[in-house]
């Protein structure tokens, strides 16, 4: 099973009141969209077992009054302004213990439930233990019921491939003291282009300092110094490359501040305000191997007047291209 999100905020905040999301706030949720409609199609796999079994009314009552429940457990977790997460994902556990005496098919229950974990916990390592749990659960019950391999397999194993896959999706922000304190090498480098960012390791600086302040709930967290070395000395050291310090033996790979720009005003707090409020109009001189690749804020090696009026004409035909398609 790919990816369920589940917005984390709403899951795992306060619960309160039933109170019911719009249609369209669910559909247009960019963490999921109409990904919970995609995916609950494979609670067909519940069904396999009665219909190859030629299963008796009773069986089929038994079955569609579970499946309902688990659709509006389920569902619930997308819906409700402030769902109970962790009580929605052990009524599928449940579901799946009930039925799995009289439906093989009921390791569909742990599936979802497994996949579902990591986005309604606030840890990885909350997540994992989850997994754990549910796996755990499955299990006994498997060799309690005398269950064949592959229903094993697929009530215990599986269920955590998919949930430790979601794990990956849904990772939280590391915490940089942690791993330093291990002594662990880390440094900060930028997303590429095709992501729709700035490539810009300023920028990606104030980013993380943000973010590691958000994740410890602390102002003081990831001080100006340590977030400066993220971005130079140590990302040289992580890289193996002799950059990020301007001493011998090292590229002379450097930027000039225009020291006047507003942006690094008061210059007695300078190395904050590069960290935390720094203005690409403040890059005076940019120097690459000792080599001057940006002089007063432009580049000297391009013509960007130039480059401007080519990528606008490539926009222009790509356009041009996919009007032609589209009749």
């Amino acid at each position: 099973m790919p990816l369920i999100p589940v917005g984390r905020q709403s899951a795992c905040g306060r619960p309160g009141s039933f109170k019911i999301k719009p249609w369209k706030a669910v559909v247009n949720n960019s963490d999921h969209g109409w990904s919970p409609l995609y995916w609950v199609v494979y609670l067909g796999f519940f069904f396999i077992d009665p219909i190859a079994s030629h299963a008796t009314l009773k069986i089929w009552f038994l079955d569609l009054l579970g499946a309902t429940v688990f659709l509006l457990l389920y569902f619930g977790l997308f819906f409700l302004e402030r769902p109970r997460a962790l009580v929605h994902i052990a009524g599928m556990v449940l579901l799946g213990l009930l039925f799995q005496p009289i439906n093989n098919g009921a390791c569909t229950f742990f599936i979802f439930a497994a996949a579902m974990l990591p986005f309604c916990v606030n840890t990885q390592t909350a997540a994992a233990v989850g997994l754990a749990v549910i796996a755990a659960i499955a299990g006994f019950q498997g060799f309690l019921l005398h269950l064949d391999p592959w229903t094993r397999f697929f009530s215990t194993l599986f269920p955590v491939f998919i949930g430790a896959g979601n794990m990956f999706f849904a990772e939280r922000i590391i915490r940089l003291a942690d791993i330093t304190s291990r002594g662990i090498r880390t440094g900060l480098g930028t997303d590429g282009a095709a992501s729709n960012n700035a490539l810009s390791i300023l920028r990606d600086v104030q980013i993380a300092g943000l973010a590691q302040r958000v994740q410890a709930g602390s102002v003081t967290e990831a001080p100006t110094d340590s977030l400066i070395r993220l971005a130079t000395c140590d990302g040289g050291a992580v890289l193996g490359q002799p950059v990020g310090a301007i001493q011998p033996g090292h590229r002379a790979d450097f930027i000039v501040l225009d020291l006047t720009d507003p942006s690094l005003l008061p210059t007695e707090n300078l190395k904050s305000h590069v960290v935390h409020s720094l203005s690409p109009t403040a890059i005076a001189h940019v120097f690459c191997g000792g080599r001057q690749v940006v002089r007063d804020g432009r580049l000297t090696g391009i013509d960007q007047h130039e480059i401007a009026h080519r990528v606008n004409a490539l926009r222009a035909k790509h356009a041009g291209l996919r009007r032609d398609q589209e009749r």
